[in-house]
C-alpha cells in the first residue's frame, strides 16, 4: 500500500501492480495475483509474471554484468563480508559467527576481509571492527558502482539473504550465503557459484 501511495502521490500516469493489500484503487492498471504454481515459486517469477501480462518476454535467464578489474599489489585472496540485511536481526547471522570466519580465512589463507553493505548496517560493520581491527571496513563508504567492484574482486562472498547476495551472485563470484527463517527457495540466490548455508525453523518463510 506504501509504494503504491508513493507513485499516486507523485502524480505518475501509469501504475501496474497486483491487486493486493489494499494497493488497487491507488493504480491505473492492477493485476489479478497469479495462482501458485510449484515450478515458479522463486520471487523472480512473481515480478516476471506482472512484466509478462503487458507483453514483456518470459525469460528467467540470468543478466550478464560486466566485472571491472581492480589493479592490485596485495596478493592475499580477499573475502567479501556482508554482514547486513533488511528486516533487521531476522536475517542477519551473529556477528560472532562472522568473525570466526574471518579469523579462519586469515589465519589458514592470509586473507584480507573486506566489510561491505549499505549505511544501515554501519553500527554492525563498527561492532566487527572493534573485534577485528585488521577488516577493511568500507560498509556505508562506498557508491554501488564502487560495491560492485569491490564485490567482483573477491575471492569469496560471505553474507545473509540480502541484496549483496543476489549481486555477487550474478556477478558469478563464489558466494556463501546464510538462511534462517526465510526461504530460499523463494528468495535464494539464482547465481552459479552460490552455495546456501540454511538452519531451517518450522515457520519458515517468517522473520523468527
Amino acid at each position: 500500500l506504501r509504494v503504491a501511495g508513493e507513485a499516486w502521490l507523485a502524480r505518475i500516469p501509469r501504475r501496474i501492480g497486483y491487486a493486493r493489500d489494499g494497493r488497487g484503487l491507488l493504480l491505473t492498471h492492477a493485476v489479478p495475483v497469479p495462482p501458485r504454481n510449484p515450478a515458479r515459486l522463486h520471487q523472480r517469477y512473481y515480478y516476471l509474471d506482472l512484466i509478462t501480462v503487458w507483453g514483456g518476454l518470459d525469460d528467467d535467464s540470468m543478466p550478464e554484468l560486466q566485472k571491472t578489474a581492480i589493479a592490485t599489489t596485495d596478493s592475499r585472496p580477499t573475502v567479501a563480508i556482508c554482514p547486513g540485511a533488511e528486516y533487521g536481526p531476522a536475517k542477519r547471522w551473529f556477528i560472532d559467527h562472522f568473525l570466526a570466519v574471518a579469523k579462519h580465512f586469515i589465519t589458514t589463507r592470509r586473507a584480507r576481509i573486506v566489510l561491505l553493505g549499505a549505511t544501515g548496517d554501519m553500527s554492525l560493520a563498527e561492532e566487527f571492527s572493534r573485534r577485528l581491527p585488521e577488516a577493511e571496513n568500507r560498509v556505508g563508504k562506498t557508491s554501488l558502482e564502487e560495491f560492485m567492484t569491490a564485490l567482483a574482486a573477491a575471492r569469496l562472498v560471505v553474507c545473509n539473504d540480502s541484496g549483496a547476495m543476489h549481486v555477487a551472485s550474478v556477478l558469478g563470484v563464489p558466494t556463501v550465503a546464510i538462511f534462517g527463517s526465510t526461504e530460499p527457495l523463494l528468495t535464494g540466490p539464482l547465481g552459479p557459484r552460490t552455495t546456501v548455508l540454511r538452519h531451517h525453523v518450522p515457520c519458515s518463510p517468517c522473520f523468527l
